[in-house]
């Protein structure tokens, strides 16, 4: 998926209409992924998180977004047993099939079980990972998705 470089201004457009409709974290991962690859040497639908693996392109964005949000969840606890417990508890007292259909979390949910809503939406019918992936994710400094973080080489094209 390489741009010809006179195709940069459609990507630029796309990446406005994603900025402006998308949800902020899609928007700013989008964008993000469209910067390193404006810097050159690798090439779209790597920045985007899409290959890698033999994982479908959809599974390994669902992959991506549920370790960042597992990253974000695990940050509100002091240790990876307590998040591990929090959990259980979210699971059985919050996530059932009337909660799985929506598209985003109560509002007036905390920002933990926010981020707790959205690992188990895209977890899917995998389930939440147990602890040594949790821990491996947690880890990990990209926690999926694009590897480098070009943020502080290049202006943001597609940011307000």
């Amino acid at each position: 998926m390489r741009f010809a470089d006179n195709n940069i201004p459609q990507l630029l457009t796309i990446a406005e209409v994603v900025r402006k409709h998308a949800p902020q974290d899609s928007a700013d991962r989008f964008c993000g992924a469209v910067d390193e690859y404006m810097l050159g040497g690798r090439r779209l639908d790597e920045c985007l998180g899409l290959v890698g693996t033999n994982k479908h392109p959809v599974q390994e964005y669902r992959t991506g977004e549920r370790d960042r949000y597992i990253i974000e969840a695990r940050g509100h606890c002091s240790t990876t047993g307590e998040f591990l417990r929090e959990v259980k508890i979210f699971k059985t007292e919050f996530w059932n099939a009337k909660m799985a259909r929506r598209k985003k979390p109560p509002a007036m949910w905390s920002e933990f079980r926010q981020a707790l809503f959205h690992v188990f939406k895209y977890s899917g019918e995998s389930g939440v990972p147990g602890r040594r992936q949790i821990h491996n994710i947690v880890k990990s400094p990209t926690g999926g998705g694009c590897t480098d973080d070009v943020s502080d080489r290049m202006p943001k094209p597609c940011r307000k």
